[in-house]
């Protein structure tokens, strides 16, 4: 049964959040302050963390950081649910390390499209060990190289990247890598400029090693460094 644990102030849309995912077999907890969310993920860990960015203490940005700087938090997924609808709000709410972030006001069977992706993306991975030039990556362990040296990468740009090796000289449309990477379907409605943020993203890590990572105006992205 997946817990999903909300940090939101707004209680009527809080037991709306409620009534909708418990019919869906969701175990449900909420917060209404950054404290309470703090307190409540310190003493069980939930599947799923639901974060409003305007709380009485604070920007939800804030325990998003810590959630993603944590050894024990950092593989939690993070929904960002906000009013803040400006796509620079959005970009400034991935770039912490949230896995999505959709804004108010929004449709319910919108959010149980976001929230299965999530999970789906946040299964324990299996797979390969995928080398493409200096660049590795092993999916079962969740470990990503760079010349020998390890990559910082959050989960997004860990199963980005591992896409893009996966299929070396092919491009990737961003509409694919949608579905591959966030596990969205055509029934979400979402901007591909996510994309474009996740890539922005992952080349900074990637440094000089960057230049593998192509775009391909008008299509989408493909790696072409496959020689070391």
């Amino acid at each position: 049964m997946l817990r999903v644990l909300m940090v939101d102030d707004d209680a009527r849309l809080a037991g709306m959040v409620k009534d909708a995912l418990e019919a869906q077999g969701y175990r449900f907890a909420s917060a209404r302050t950054l404290r309470e969310g703090r307190a409540l993920l310190k003493a069980d860990l939930p599947d799923v963390l639901i974060l409003d960015r305007s709380l009485p203490d604070g920007d939800g940005l804030d325990l998003c950081r810590e959630v993603k700087g944590s050894p024990r938090n950092r593989a939690l997924p993070v929904l960002f649910l906000s009013a803040r609808r400006a796509w620079p709000e959005k970009v400034l709410g991935l770039e912490v390390g949230a896995d999505d972030y959709l804004a108010k006001p929004f449709r319910v069977e919108e959010l149980f499209a976001r929230l299965r992706a999530l999970v789906r993306r946040c299964r324990p991975p299996e797979g390969p060990v995928v080398s493409a030039g200096p660049v590795r990556v092993d999916a079962a362990m969740r470990l990503a190289s760079a010349a020998g040296k390890k990559l910082d990468l959050t989960r997004l740009e860990f199963d980005l990247l591992s896409a893009l090796l996966a299929s070396p000289g092919r491009v990737l449309t961003r509409r694919q890598l949608l579905e591959t990477v966030w596990g969205y379907g055509p029934e979400v409605d979402i901007t591909t400029r996510v994309v474009d943020t996740a890539v922005l993203g992952l080349r900074k890590k990637l440094g000089t090693h960057a230049a593998g990572l192509e775009t391909v105006p008008g299509f989408g992205y493909r790696w072409t460094l496959t020689e070391s």
